[in-house]
């Protein structure tokens, strides 16, 4: 049975090395693509990482200093308060 669950799922390791944000930006414009289909239907979309504490952070800062033309700084104290 279908569900409607659909994933985009990255397999980082969280250290220091890994490479998350490329510079053409095509890990940010596949994330906000995914969340863009989201919304366009009833779905919801949950970014997540096993600790929480740093890669899906990481996305979610990328995200919003692209949606909302932000600074790091700024996505980074939203992040803070939400």
């Amino acid at each position: 049975r279908d569900l409607g669950v659909r994933y985009l799922k990255f397999d980082w390791v969280d250290d220091d090395c890994t490479v998350m944000l490329d510079k053409s930006g095509a890990v940010i414009d596949e994330v906000c693509a995914f969340i863009d289909e989201a919304k366009q239907g009833t779905g919801a979309v949950l970014i997540h990482s096993v600790e929480g504490q740093s890669r899906a952070c990481c996305i979610m800062a990328g995200v919003l200093m692209k949606r909302h033309r932000w600074s790091l700084r700024r996505s980074l104290q939203f992040l803070e308060l939400a």
